[in-house]
């Protein structure tokens, strides 16, 4: 305004016109974002066993405060289990591990520094001498409002896995992988009309509760049969196996509004407008077939082949499967006597060649319908 050559300030420069306090001074930075956050973390675990079996089961709980004004904070709590056995004459072999976690973030909804950054340094005291949230006759712009907008996610995870293998005899082993996971998350958001000045008269009728819950479940099996042996001069693998797998994901998006007190905000049905934004759930499948011959000569020339049958509910009707293959010989001539007479300065060759098909189904649940979606908007 000096450089300009303006004396006659408009209304809305508080900081030089009069309506604040000239000799007043606050550093916002460490007034909004200067508090200490504190965390810790507590791992108790227990473990033990035998020289066949083996235990380990550990909990682990960590919390942390934040800088901001408010009692705000994040909470996880963790359990792991897992352990493994095997029998005496080594035909058992098992293996589990376990893993549960609670999740509970109560950290500001608002960074509260995006709009106090460009205050200026003599901008009015937060609060009134009552306490209240000060607005200072309708000229500031409380930046601890956004306080009152409450956001709070709670997510809840597990996970399970294990394998087991039992040889049936010397020379055939049966085994198996299943694996279970199941994630479940809800998060909230109110905005109360207590962060709004209350010169403009607003009640809990304008009031809004924000509302997401998801979740996300799947599991997997696969069971192997696999046959080696070794004759005098040669040795042949064979292997088959299955997969099964299947993911479950589906979330839900909700907006109340309109409460008669805003003590009831978090109650959904209190709330006389409800829209639904969103209400989906995907499912994916996937299974296979496969088996695997491989045989050695010499311990120099080998020869393997591969054949799959995978099937996905990616694709459409009539593309859900598809057959894949793969041949592939190798020779390693760094073992042929000649070349080590000859060449004793090679300690290892091979040259191996192969070929095959493969595929993928990475293009995402239900792509093969119409590209259209529902939504409560006209379109």
């Amino acid at each position: 305004f000096e450089n300009d050559g303006i004396t006659t300030y408009p209304t809305n420069a508080h900081d030089i016109n009069g309506n604040w306090d000239q000799n007043r001074y606050t550093d916002w930075q460490k007034e909004l974002i200067g508090n200490t956050s504190q965390h810790r973390q507590i791992d108790v675990g227990l473990q033990g066993g035998t020289d066949l079996t083996k235990l380990l089961l550990k909990m682990t709980n960590y919390n942390e405060n934040s800088v901001f004004h408010g009692d705000f904070e994040y909470k996880k709590t963790a359990f792991q289990f897992s352990g493994n056995h095997r029998s005496a004459n080594q035909k058992l072999k098992i293996d589990l591990s376990l893993q549960y976690v609670i999740d509970n973030n109560d950290l500001p909804a608002n960074d509260l520094t995006i709009e106090a950054i460009n205050l200026a340094p003599n901008a009015p005291a937060l609060y009134d001498s009552e306490g209240n949230l000060n607005w200072e006759n309708s000229t500031f712009n409380n930046p601890l409002r956004k306080i009152k907008e409450e956001f709070l996610a709670k997510t809840n995870f597990l996970n399970a896995g294990g394998s087991l293998s039992y040889k049936l005899f010397p020379s055939l082993e049966f085994k198996t992988m299943a694996g279970f996971s199941d994630t479940r998350l809800k998060e909230t958001k109110t905005i109360p009309s207590t962060i709004y000045n209350p010169a403009f008269g607003l009640n809990s009728s304008i009031s809004s509760l924000l509302q997401n819950t998801g979740f996300q479940q799947s599991w997997s099996l696969e069971p192997q049969l696999q046959w080696q042996s070794v004759f005098s001069k040669s040795a042949l693998s064979i292997l088959a196996g299955a997969t099964f797998q299947e993911r479950t994901f589906g979330t839900q998006g909700i907006q109340a509004t309109g409460f008669s007190s805003n003590s009831l905000i978090y109650n959904i049905a209190a709330a006389t407008t409800i829209a639904i934004y969103n209400n989906d759930t995907n499912i994916y499948r996937y299974n296979a077939v496969f088996g695997r011959f491989n045989y050695s000569l010499l311990d120099r020339y080998i020869i393997n082949l591969t054949g799959r049958r995978d099937g996905s509910s990616r694709f459409g009707s009539g593309n859900k499967f598809a057959n894949f293959g793969a041949v592939g010989a190798a020779w390693i001539f760094g073992k042929e006597n000649w070349i080590e007479t000859q060449m004793p300065w090679l300690s290892f060759g091979k040259i191996r060649g192969s070929y095959g098909t493969t595929g993928n189904d990475q293009i995402g649940d239900y792509q093969y319908l119409d590209t259209y979606s529902t939504t409560p908007f006209q379109y």
